[in-house]
Order: C-alpha cells, then sequence, then structure tokens
C-alpha cells in the first residue's frame, strides 16, 4: 500500500496495530465499517469472529468509531497437558492483567466474562474448571 501497489486489504491484528498505525500516518489509510448485517451474517456463520469497535482517534486522521469484526486472540494447549498446570495458567492469566496492560493497552480486553466469546474449539478441562468457577460458559 505504501508504494501504491495496493489498494486496500485485511488486517487480523489488535488496534492499533503498528504496520497500520505508520501507514495511516505515511501514506494515509481510511479504515472502513462492516454493516451490522454483513457482521451477523459473517459472525453467525464463522463463530470465531465477534464484533469489535475501533476506538476513534485509534489511528491518525481517524475522527469516529469504527465498527468491524475480530478473531479473538486464543492460547492453545495438547489436551493432553496437566489439568492443574492448565487451570493455574488460566486463573494466573486473566487475575494478573495490569504487567500485560503495561506493555500493551489492548491486554485491557482480557476480561474473565467474555473469555469464552468465539471459541469455537474444546476447553481444556483445566480452563473450564477455571471458567467454571467463574460462572462463565
Amino acid at each position: 500500500m505504501q508504494d501504491g501497489g495496493l489498494d486496500a486489504a485485511f488486517v487480523t491484528a489488535g488496534a492499533p496495530t503498528a504496520a497500520v498505525n505508520e501507514l495511516s500516518a505515511t501514506t494515509g489509510v481510511k479504515i472502513l465499517p462492516i454493516e451490522d448485517d454483513k457482521i451477523a451474517t459473517i459472525s453467525g456463520k464463522y463463530k470465531f469472529y465477534s464484533e469489535q469497535t475501533i476506538p476513534a482517534k485509534t489511528y491518525p486522521k481517524q475522527d469516529a468509531d469504527v465498527k468491524t469484526i475480530a478473531v479473538k486472540a486464543i492460547i492453545t494447549v495438547r489436551a493432553e497437558l496437566d489439568e492443574e498446570l492448565v487451570y493455574n495458567i488460566t486463573k494466573t492469566l486473566y487475575e494478573n492483567t495490569q504487567p500485560l496492560i503495561a506493555i500493551n493497552a489492548k491486554a485491557n480486553e482480557i476480561k474473565t466474562e467474555k473469555a469464552l466469546e468465539g471459541i469455537s474449539i474444546p476447553v481444556h478441562p483445566g480452563a473450564k474448571k477455571y471458567f467454571d468457577e467463574k460462572g462463565v460458559k
């Protein structure tokens, strides 16, 4: 895009993304919203997509919120991994987000109550134990 050889692209990355930020500061970009009915169709068919809003001012010259879709970041482990270990990893991650937030503000979105949104694969028994304790289904 920066060299003029590409007019549009889909970017699957958490906002703000350095590459999009640099491109919008140098070449300029317009982030296009996705209409509600299209979001419903896509997320209805592909459960791993969910609605996401990129807040205004996330990128240079982005004056309004932009509604789009996103793929959630997940941690995957082998099914045979020790249940207690996976439970402790899950608990530690969800109950200690401050160090992650200090590195990247996107970690503010790590919320126990939203942990299973968009998950379309089986949850490890250790993670399930933690989510069950927290009432997350």
